[in-house]
């Protein structure tokens, strides 16, 4: 009788560890299940991530551009203001002083910068060259040399 009871205590632990082992297996699959829709989700994150990025970064660039877009329509305002009140006020004007001022500065520092090559960026800008990335004063001494040239054209 006592190999009976031993046998029926083995069968019924047998009986346990089957079930346990199943209630790993279930938990174990649906753990499995989480990982899968884990890792699904990281890497749509990580593709929306980049999305945005791409957005951020062109948005940046964008604004960056408008600026620079602004600054020079800045530029061109103030200079064609200055030429205007310069017009108005006519010779003796105090922006002829400043001007004479800021060019003397103006040439010294960019025989410096040339290395004393002789090039002058002001009567390049005149030639037609880029005046976009000039001082104001350039501009100015720009816009006096074509409005002369201009003037001087017209009455010949």
């Amino acid at each position: 009788m006592a190999f009976i009871g031993a046998r029926d205590k083995l069968t019924e632990a047998e009986s346990r560890h089957a079930g346990a082992v199943e209630r790993l297996k279930a938990e174990n699959a649906a753990l499995e299940e989480q990982l899968g829709q884990s890792y699904d989700e990281i890497t749509r994150l990580e593709h929306e991530m980049a999305g945005l990025k791409r957005q951020v970064e062109a948005a940046w660039a964008s604004e960056r551009m408008a600026n620079a877009v602004l600054r020079e329509r800045i530029n061109d305002v103030a200079g064609e203001v200055v030429r205007v009140a310069h017009a108005l006020e006519g010779l003796g004007s105090p922006i002829d002083t400043m001007l004479a001022g800021k060019a003397t500065e103006l040439d010294a520092l960019t025989a410096g910068l040339n290395g004393g090559n002789g090039i002058d960026p002001a009567s390049s800008m005149a030639n037609g060259g880029d005046d976009t990335k000039g001082s104001l004063a350039r501009r100015i001494r720009s816009l006096q040399k074509r409005a002369a040239r201009v003037s001087s054209a017209g009455e010949t």
